[in-house]
């Protein structure tokens, strides 16, 4: 048996190597060819475990020799870098879902005039076959009416007819003659304490007529409204 050692600054690998050798019984003559194991001279062991202590021993003195690399700080932080270009725009998305109707908005200002429209055609002419004053009976006021007193009287055409026009009249009577007919006038100024306010068409059928005492009249006197309304047929 003999041992071979590597050497180099790692540890040997010790080898075990087994030869064969020749057997032959003491005494006795070779039978043939044949083999035998010799064990290796007691030095040549005794070397090879120096030499693997030796390289041990240099491989760790050769660990504790070697200095240390110490770690740097960190550096700072570098630069950001520039803006990249943008990208391509990309495909519209699907169309999303109705939302939900909002609360309704305040009503904006009235908008400007518009403008006046253009004349319609002219009608055709009417007919009037024939046309006659209505008056009826005149409105009277209280004896001695206070100031302030209103008297209202309206005269009617009659059903199928159409009003063309009207008007009304004021006069006064006194009481104290009582032959004189309440159509005709005073002789006295009293008439000039009363006046004619208002004289207007209502509708197409009849018209009105207003007066109203705007002094003090003389004793025993009334005031007579007299409403009038041409009609035609």
């Amino acid at each position: 048996m003999t041992y071979t050692a590597a050497r180099g600054d790692q540890p040997a690998d010790v080898t075990r190597e087994l030869r064969p050798v020749d057997r032959q019984p003491v005494g006795h003559e070779p039978r043939g060819a044949g083999s035998r194991w010799t064990p290796a001279p007691g030095w040549v062991v005794a070397a090879a475990l120096i030499l693997g202590a030796a390289g041990v021993a240099l491989g760790l003195g050769a660990l504790l020799t070697t200095p240390t690399k110490a770690i740097g700080a960190q550096g700072a932080q570098g630069a950001n870098g520039a803006q990249g270009a943008p990208g391509p725009q990309g495909l519209p998305g699907a169309q999303g879902p109705q939302g939900i109707p909002g609360p309704t908005g305040k009503q904006g200002p009235a908008g400007p005039v518009g403008k006046t429209g253009a004349t319609g055609a002219r009608g055709a002419a009417g007919t009037i076959t024939a046309s006659h004053a209505i008056t009826p009976a005149p409105t009277m006021s209280a004896v001695d009416p206070a100031i302030g007193t209103v008297l209202s009287a309206t005269a009617s055409c009659p059903t199928g007819q159409v009003l063309l026009g009207g008007g009304g009249r004021i006069s006064m009577k006194d009481q104290s003659a009582p032959s004189t007919p309440a159509s005709a006038p005073s002789a006295t100024t009293s008439a000039k304490q009363v006046e004619l306010r208002d004289s207007y068409p209502l509708g197409t059928q009849a018209w009105r007529v207003t007066g109203v005492v705007t002094g003090t009249l003389p004793a025993n006197e009334q005031v007579v409204l007299q409403p009038y309304a041409l009609c035609a047929t």
